[in-house]
């Protein structure tokens, strides 16, 4: 992880991206215009971000979308953190098996995300 972040050097500009840009975010009004919608993610932050997350929705279809340029480092880094934030929802690792790796769901999550109460 640590060297993951390393590879990332600051940068003095950021872009504005969507954080989950997709078909379904982008709606053409009667004159032929885009405009997009579920803006309330909207973010400067770095193009590779958006670029993440366009590979993981897309698989196979992102070289249509792909962008010369990206920074490979930031890639990485964020493809992790993507990766991480799939991975930490309604399951917790149980406190007697986290050297072998096992998972729980947690106590109070259901499988749809919501509280069991």
């Amino acid at each position: 992880m640590r060297a993951l972040a390393e590879a990332v050097r600051s940068r003095a500009r950021h872009g504005l991206v969507h954080g989950e840009l997709g078909p379904d975010h982008v709606l053409v009004d009667a004159d032929g215009r885009p405009a997009l919608i579920d803006i309330e993610g909207l973010m400067y932050f770095d193009a590779e971000w958006e670029h993440v997350f366009l590979q993981l929705r897309f698989g196979p279809h992102y070289d249509a979308l792909r962008t010369e340029g990206l920074d490979e480092g930031r890639l990485r880094l964020y493809r992790l953190a993507m990766h991480l934030s799939l991975v930490a929802g309604p399951l917790r690792l149980r406190a007697t098996s986290r050297s072998r790796g096992r998972c729980a769901r947690s106590p109070s999550a259901t499988p749809g995300g919501r509280s069991a109460s």
